[in-house]
Parts: structure tokens; C-alpha cells; sequence
């Protein structure tokens, strides 16, 4: 059975490229990222308050999904960088799950 993770990014970008940043991450980046061998899904979320502002969550079925070739080649976002700010990410495993 594998291991499924939560890799968690996180993120702030300038307002003035926030549009087209959005329409960039939601119709580019994430469908191509989860393309790349072993990502099971993304979602993106906006925050409620505070910061950073966008958040985005990726099933994955185990670290090795972040080292293959199309994952490096996905994950930049090179024409927004300048932009970015706050960026942070995490990784997650699953400690229990509960269904009503």
C-alpha cells in the first residue's frame, strides 16, 4: 500500500498580478502538476484572513513524486516570481482519518 501526502504550498503574490497569476496556477500549473508521476490531485484555496492569501493542497502517493523529472520541470513559476512573496511549503502524512 503506498503512503498518500499532503504536500501544502502557500503564497502571497503582488495585487496587480493577482488575476492573471490565478488564471495561470488554476488552469496551467496545477492541472500540469498533477500530470507529474505520482500526484494524485491539487486544490487551490483562498484564505479567509490573514496570510499568506493562497494556499494550495497536493495528494501525492509518496516523496518520491517530488523528485521525478516533470515534477522539477512543473513546479517553477518563473514569469510570477518577481511577484511572489510569503512563499512557503510543507509536506504531510496522514495520522488518522474519521468519516461521519
Amino acid at each position: 500500500m503506498k503512503i498518500k501526502l499532503i504536500l501544502e504550498v502557500r503564497v502571497d503574490i503582488d495585487p496587480a498580478h493577482e488575476e492573471e497569476f490565478n488564471r495561470w496556477y488554476n488552469t496551467n500549473h496545477v492541472p500540469n502538476i498533477v500530470k507529474c508521476p505520482g500526484f494524485i490531485s491539487g486544490r487551490r484555496y483562498r484564505s479567509v484572513r490573514g496570510e499568506p492569501k493562497f494556499m494550495a493542497l497536493y495528494e501525492i502517493e509518496s516523496v518520491d513524486a517530488l523528485k521525478s523529472p516533470e515534477y522539477e520541470r512543473e513546479r517553477g513559476w518563473s514569469e510570477f516570481e518577481p511577484f511572489i512573496k510569503n512563499l512557503s511549503w510543507n509536506l504531510y502524512t496522514e495520522i488518522f482519518e474519521y468519516h461521519k
